[in-house]
């Protein structure tokens, strides 16, 4: 079985995550405010209502979040959890 996390994320203007890495894959829709989403060492801008409002990070892939709007930061997350058996011994 196959299981997944949803949640919401929230960062005040100029908050920022450390730089981490995770073995799940995760996509982030942006709700509100702007931000720029470090990937691999590569930059990107996110921002809410823009083709720039959904992006992917990939199992393993150091990353970090930073907040450059003047408003909140909003982002629903959504997160592939390693696979396990319901019932296993």
């Amino acid at each position: 079985m196959r299981t997944f996390e949803v949640f919401q994320q929230t960062f005040a203007p100029g908050a920022a995550t450390p730089i981490h890495e995770h073995a799940c894959n995760e996509v982030f829709l942006v709700m509100r405010g702007e931000g720029t989403a470090f990937i691999r060492d590569k930059a990107s801008g996110a921002s809410a209502g823009s083709h720039q409002s959904t992006f992917n990070i990939l199992p393993g892939a150091r990353h970090q979040l930073v907040n450059t709007g003047a408003e909140d930061f909003q982002a629903l997350v959504v997160t592939d959890n390693p696979p396990f058996r319901v019932g296993a011994a």
